[in-house]
């Protein structure tokens, strides 16, 4: 549905920079970038067992099918990472920041399958964004449809399978 090649995708590395104690820490993913694993095991963000933990969330959604995490028992994120011993330290500095961002839900009351399922995509696949920004993917999107099919400011009647009525 969506031309990649015409969005100019452009990469990031995979890892984030945290900002703790008046400077940015690099967290990397070890599996993606081996030689960056050391610094990410003794920087200040999170435990030695948060960091196992992460290895054990990373299993656990990459281990089966993509289908299979929506059937996994459901409840909060915030309380799933709870459950899995997760330090507060590492729920704030990373979870809430970085999910709470991704979620737009600082409060990570976004299903744990979502977590799951976003955790999986960023430990499986790229992250990458076009090159002139995200607004590239619905103007790239609106271009295969007729003008006169699209609709804003419009109350949404009713949503079924193929039809959407409005309130005109």
């Amino acid at each position: 549905m969506l031309d990649y090649e015409a969005l100019k995708l452009r990469r990031f590395y995979p890892g984030v920079l945290i900002w703790f104690k008046g400077e940015f820490h690099r967290i990397t993913d070890p599996w993606r970038q081996p030689f960056s694993a050391l610094k990410t095991v003794f920087s200040p963000i999170g435990t030695l067992n948060d960091k196992i933990r992460i290895s054990r969330l990373r299993r656990k959604t990459t281990s089966g099918t993509l289908d299979s995490l929506f059937e996994h028992p459901e409840t909060s994120t915030l309380l799933a990472i709870k459950e899995m011993g997760f330090s507060d330290g590492m729920i704030n500095r990373f979870f809430k920041p970085f999910f709470g961002g991704i979620f737009l839900d600082r409060s990570l009351e976004t299903s744990s399958r979502m977590l799951e399922f976003t955790f999986r995509m960023f430990s499986t696949g790229d992250t990458v964004i076009p090159e002139q920004g995200m607004g590239q993917i619905p103007k790239q999107l609106a271009s295969h449809i007729p003008s006169d099919a699209i609709q804003t400011q419009t109350t949404v009647r009713t949503v079924k399978p193929h039809t959407v009525e409005l309130s005109c």
